[in-house]
């Protein structure tokens, strides 16, 4: 199920380009294993973006929100954004599940065995 009017807005498409260029060696492991419903059928998006916001990964069926976060934010300002941006997430009906990067290339049955938890 989709959120109406609030996803991969034509506008936002130069903002998720450049996401899927600059992928890191993590988000390519992730993206080979949730991609064409790899993990327990379930569909997956990359670099999608909901109301303004580009997200890692996406579960439309499971309103589910995959971030891959490798540290925390830098100061206090980048932690007050990163909070607004998951209040934000959370008021959609979404769940946003935050992933290190390392975890990826180095537990990847982990990884996928908590994303599958996400899963209502």
């Amino acid at each position: 199920m989709q959120i109406p009017g609030l996803y991969n807005l034509p506008q936002q498409k130069i903002r998720r380009h450049p996401a899927r260029k600059g992928a890191t060696a993590a988000d390519i492991a992730l993206w080979q294993q949730l991609q064409h419903g790899q993990l327990q059928d379930r569909l997956f998006v990359r670099q999608y973006d909901l109301g303004g916001t580009v997200v890692d990964f996406y579960c439309p069926e499971e309103f589910l929100v995959i971030e891959l976060q490798n540290v925390l934010p830098r100061n206090l300002h980048a932690w007050e954004a990163e909070q607004r941006r998951e209040r934000f997430l959370v008021s959609l009906g979404l769940r946003v599940l935050y992933i290190k990067p390392l975890d990826v290339l180095c537990r990847m049955d982990v990884v996928l065995k908590s994303i599958m938890h996400g899963f209502e």
